[in-house]
């Protein structure tokens, strides 16, 4: 409620005092001089007191208007305060809501971690795998170089030359056709002495209706060289392994 409904206006009105002007010549003659005195001091005293009630009552008055005019500013601070404690819910209620948002976006960040921790570590694995991958490329490359420049191929048709031994299963074949097979064993070695010298294949010897010893002599000597030629054979035949 204003204050306006309690003001005293008549606070504002001066007291004006009903006292006909009084000075020593209008006094009566027959007044003491005491008394003259005391008439005179009292119409003196009326009109300090009617000056100071008016004093008091206008204090009072612009008392009342300071407090009609705090009213109103108390009315408008209630009314901001009003507004400030709507607007403060409404913050509050958007804090909140807020507080709620950053909860499920915190939840996402710390899931977002997890994944992506995740991934780094799967990436770490790729790396490390790629890595392995790139040394066995290197590795296959340099032995693949390798076996580019030393290697037998099965349908090259120039001369290939194996600088180690070589060892098959079975036998070997040209063309389909076995040529060397497995150790043809339970022969006795041959003994004297060898000759790789060579035979004349066409050569013929004479013999007469009688024989003589010459002609025995030439036939010995004959069948001695292809027993040596024969001995040879043989050695080469038992040093290559194809008998023994």
């Amino acid at each position: 409620m204003m204050a306006d409904e309690e003001r005293d206006d008549s606070l504002s009105i001066p007291i004006e005092i009903q006292a006909v002007y009084i000075v020593p010549d209008i006094l009566p003659s027959n007044f003491s001089e005491t008394y003259r005195r005391i008439v005179l001091s009292g119409a003196e005293d009326m009109a300090k007191v009617a000056g100071r009630a008016n004093e008091a009552g206008n204090e009072a008055y612009q008392a009342q208007l300071r407090n009609d005019e705090q009213d109103v500013i108390l009315d408008d601070h209630e009314l901001r305060l009003k507004s400030a404690e709507e607007t403060l819910e409404q913050h509050t209620a958007q804090l909140a809501n807020h507080e709620t948002r950053i909860t499920a976006a915190e939840e996402k960040i710390v899931e977002h971690e997890i994944r992506l921790n995740d991934s780094e570590s799967r990436l770490d694995d790729h790396e490390t795998r790629l890595t392995t991958a790139e040394s066995d490329i290197t590795y296959l490359t340099e032995k693949v170089s390798e076996i580019d420049a030393d290697y037998v191929s099965l349908s090259r048709e120039t001369t290939q030359i194996l600088a180690s031994p070589i060892s098959v299963k079975d036998s070997y074949s040209v063309d389909g056709v076995q040529v060397v097979g497995n150790r043809v064993t339970g022969f006795t070695a041959s003994t004297g002495t060898a000759s790789k010298s060579g035979l004349d294949a066409n050569k013929t010897y004479s013999i007469g209706s009688t024989y003589d010893q010459s002609e025995m002599q030439a036939l010995a000597l004959a069948l001695t060289e292809t027993r040596k030629s024969l001995k040879a054979l043989e050695d080469m035949a038992r040093a290559h392994g194809l008998i023994d």
